[in-house]
């Protein structure tokens, strides 16, 4: 079925009620974390299993400490670029992990 608008007035105060009622809505700004750790994975994630978690991005986020990660073995991308991360906590346990990008942060 084909979205189409059918003015039946030539009024402009019609046309532009229509317009504006056919527009998507706002999208909320990005909710910024300071901290991830677990339980926010978890939360986020489709995966009830962490084992199952391959591949992470939080680019720009705002993320400053970053921990929760010791139960995702199998990891092989973390994308964390572009936050305010000044500690990361865990990493020792990805085994797996192939790509790692923490630029644009805070880490010393």
């Amino acid at each position: 079925m084909d979205n189409y608008y059918e003015f039946v007035e030539d009024d402009q105060n019609s046309a532009q009620a229509a317009i504006e009622n056919s527009m998507p809505p706002d999208i909320p700004v990005r909710s910024q974390l300071e901290e991830m750790n677990e339980s926010i994975i978890k939360s986020i994630s489709r995966e009830n299993n962490f084992s199952n978690i391959t591949f992470i991005n939080l680019f720009h986020n705002k993320i400053k400490k970053m921990n929760g990660l010791s139960e995702l073995v199998n990891l092989k991308t973390l994308i964390l670029s572009f936050n305010e991360i000044e500690e990361i906590e865990g990493l020792e346990k990805c085994v797996n992990l192939i790509k790692l990008d923490l630029h644009n942060n805070f880490i010393r």
